[in-house]
């Protein structure tokens, strides 16, 4: 019996021992699913154990910069959620446009939790509904606040808690007082302050408050001990010095008010910039820069500018109608301006054409349209926005004069570029309206021919060789020109040369534009381009450089002022001057 007692007394004492090492969390039984419910529990226990010791916080990442575009990855996300709960995640987030959200991250990739939507298969939730900051989920820690407008991320502010043992609040998010010992660091105090818990209620650390009132304001004391200035009274303002006091008669040096109501910036000094200004400052947490409205040394007479009653539109700028009343207005450059934009052969020399950045008013002279990035455009691929995309409106690409049209979008304001065999009225893509011409390539023998533009002239790398023929006859000549650009006119420029010619004999040749009236060339006059008066004891050649306007046919007018002979003569095109709407 005495045996039988002792070994009772024995387990009792053994089980009191293994009482006193309590866990969070129910140990597992040995059963059928003990390796599992082991598993469970060594994966909870530490993080239960943490919970009740420090706060949840972040490692590393879950939050990004602005910028375009609404589809944002935050910087890859290390954190302790809910206190004791390990995560990590690397998944991308697409915020809606023009709204203000709270995203925040939970333990589980599943599910939404109060006011907040999860993002799919990952660890973060949304808020873009609520108009205030919502309340945090259990469960749960902030990562940031997103601002969005126009396509772009505007503004985010960094709500994380990057350490265990003190969370990170605005001063009227903290939780309630009452848990003695509690620190939280509150960033909308100052420049941050620490907070202590002390059962009741919140305090500041570090500074005693000597306040008694309610209005009552604290200023540093002697050595920077924080000391009272009472409540003041009505109508009293604050004037610095080494003891700050309430003043009833106020001497404002930058800011006075008028008999006009109006608020008047006084100049400062003499010297010259010593006119006051005002200043509008940015967020303090941004720095201390500002932007500022001054006044000129000197002013001939008063002015001032009435603002108008409301917002304008999209690109319109504010004009003023000459007597200081201000309204928006649309923004136009010049009619008809032009400048960059410039073609060239692609990598793909056979079907590529490269753009250059630049700018043109369309061709109704209404907005000014921009390409702000080089863009290389395909002929052999239909249209599609973007660089390297292709540009063909309809159809399927071939010999021909193709044209590159600078269009715009009226809606969002994207601006592209298109090919046409289109002249006038290329084919636009939808929501597109507004165009202008910015230059014509020529495709033959299955590749663009190569050229070199120079604003408004395209040079031929190649010289071509348009004809090589007997003179022509003393009544107009149609030619028909291999290398222009149909659909429009333009400038063409080549070489006129003959060789051979009758010796004695004066001959002249006229190249001219079918528009104008057919002229007999004379060569002792002058109406001709090539005038040759041929030495009998000679073999001449001559040459000369025309520049002739051609038809939208690519055709142009020859003449010759005789044929006595049959010399033969030739027209070689060098390249051609478009003007691109320029004189419209």
């Amino acid at each position: 019996m005495k045996r039988l007692i002792g070994l009772l007394l024995a387990v009792l004492l053994v089980g009191v021992a293994f009482a006193q090492n309590q866990t969070v969390n129910t140990v597992p039984s040995s059963n059928t699913t003990f390796l599992t419910d082991l598993q469970n529990f060594l994966k909870q226990e530490d993080a239960s154990r943490y919970a009740h010791h420090f706060y949840g916080m972040v490692v590393s990442g879950g939050t990004h910069a602005t910028g375009a575009g609404l589809t944002w990855a935050p910087a890859s996300l290390t954190a302790y959620v809910d206190a004791g709960n390990y995560v990590t995640e690397t998944g991308s987030i697409t915020y809606p446009n023009n709204d203000t959200g709270w995203v925040i991250a939970s333990n589980a990739i599943t599910g939404n939790l109060g006011t907040f939507t999860r993002v799919s298969g990952t660890h973060y939730l949304t808020d873009f509904t609520s108009g205030t900051k919502p309340t945090l989920p259990s469960g749960t820690l902030w990562l940031m606040e997103v601002v969005t407008a126009a396509g772009s991320v505007t503004t985010v502010t960094d709500l994380r808690t990057r350490v265990a043992y003190a969370g990170t609040y605005l001063q009227a998010d903290l939780p309630a007082a009452g848990v003695r010992g509690r620190v939280a660091f509150v960033r909308d105090s100052g420049t941050g302050t620490m907070f202590f818990d002390n059962g009741t209620a919140w305090g500041s650390i570090g500074i005693s408050n000597p306040m008694t009132t309610a209005g009552d304001f604290i200023y540093g004391g002697a050595a920077g001990t924080p000391a009272r200035l009472a409540v003041c009274t009505s109508s009293q303002v604050l004037v610095s010095g080494a003891t700050p006091a309430w003043t009833g008669t106020p001497t404002i040096t930058t800011l006075t008010t008028t008999g006009q109501n109006a608020h008047s910036a006084n100049p400062y000094g003499a010297a010259a910039g010593n006119t006051g200004e005002y200043r509008f400052l940015e967020l303090a947490a941004n720095g201390t820069n500002y932007v500022s409205f001054k006044a000129p040394d000197s002013v001939a007479a008063n002015v001032v500018w009435v603002l108008p009653t409301a917002d304008g539109s999209a690109n319109q700028a504010l004009i003023t109608n000459g007597s200081g009343t201000l309204s928006f207005a649309a923004t136009t450059l010049p009619r008809s301006y032009l400048a960059g934009l410039k073609l060239a052969n692609g990598a793909d020399a056979t079907n590529d054409i490269d753009i250059a950045v630049g700018q043109a008013v369309d061709d109704g002279n209404v907005v000014a349209m921009s390409l702000a990035a080089a863009t290389t455009k395909q002929t052999d691929a239909a249209w599609v926005v973007g660089t390297n995309q292709g540009c063909l409106d309809t159809g399927l690409v071939g010999n021909n004069t193709y044209h590159f049209w600078l269009i715009r979008r009226t809606d969002t304001g994207v601006v592209d570029v298109l090919c046409s065999l289109s002249a006038t009225a290329p084919t636009m893509p939808t929501s597109y309206s507004q165009k202008r011409r910015i230059g014509s390539v020529i495709r033959a023998g299955g590749t663009i021919i190569a050229f070199t533009q120079d604003g408004d002239y395209f040079q031929l790398n190649v010289p071509t060789n348009e004809w090589d023929e007997t003179i022509p006859a003393t009544t107009a000549q149609t030619k028909t020109l291999s290398r222009v650009p149909t659909g429009i006119n333009v400038i063409w420029q080549g070489i006129l040369s003959v060789s051979n010619p009758t010796a004695g004999v004066a001959l002249g040749i006229l190249a001219s534009d079918l528009a104008t009236t057919d002229t007999a060339p004379v060569q002792s006059t002058g109406i001709s381009q090539l005038r040759v008066n041929v030495d009998p004891s000679i073999s001449i050649l001559g040459a000369v450089e025309v520049q002739v306007r051609t038809n939208t046919s690519a055709q142009i007018r020859v003449r010759s002022q005789s044929t006595a002979g049959s010399p033969s003569w030739t027209g070689v095109g060098r390249g051609w001057f478009d003007r691109r709407g320029r004189d419209d």
